[in-house]
């Protein structure tokens, strides 16, 4: 039970943040409202009681059981429902974008001429003549999932404990 209630503190006040932040900002993005949103009555200013107001209403929707209260079983659902979101929203800008005969699906050819594995690749190919060496290949760090120059797949929140070669650090 009061894991339920440090996990609805804990979302209340991330949704404060969030939308405070995009309140500043003016700008909505993927699973934040933008300031007209935000602006319930339109009168081109933010105030309190509208940030309240979105919040409850958001906090109504992730409590699917009408309890007043948010389970792991709710916030996980919501948490799944946005990923969807982003998801079909980044499927939809990259065919957009890729889709050079405009059908709305992609082909194999229109995937292969997409700029940014050949950006990678020229990238891995330290020495530029077309071809990745096994030390080339482990020397690449990928951009996607690096804090501070650190992989987070090896250095993640208990990877300071680990060498990369999988064995404690204390070895």
């Amino acid at each position: 039970m009061k894991t339920t209630y440090w996990i609805a503190g804990v979302l209340a006040v991330g949704l404060g943040a969030g939308i405070a932040s995009v309140a500043v900002a003016n700008q909505g993005g993927p699973n934040r409202p933008s300031f007209e949103m935000l602006d319930a009555n339109k009168d081109g200013k933010l105030t309190q009681a509208e940030l309240d107001a979105h919040k409850a209403q958001e906090f109504a929707k992730a409590d699917t059981d009408g309890d007043g209260m948010l389970s792991s079983d709710e916030m996980l659902a919501r948490a799944k429902a946005q990923q969807g979101e982003r998801m079909t929203n980044r499927i939809s800008k990259m065919i957009a974008r890729v889709d050079t005969d405009k059908d709305g699906k992609l082909s194999a050819a229109e995937l292969q001429a997409m700029p940014r594995g050949k950006g990678m690749f020229n990238r891995m190919d330290a020495d530029g003549d077309g071809a990745i060496t096994a030390e080339e290949f482990a020397a690449h760090k990928p951009r996607r999932g690096m804090r501070n120059g650190k992989h987070r797949g090896s250095e993640g929140r208990m990877g300071h404990m680990w060498k990369h070669d999988g064995k404690p650090a204390s070895e």
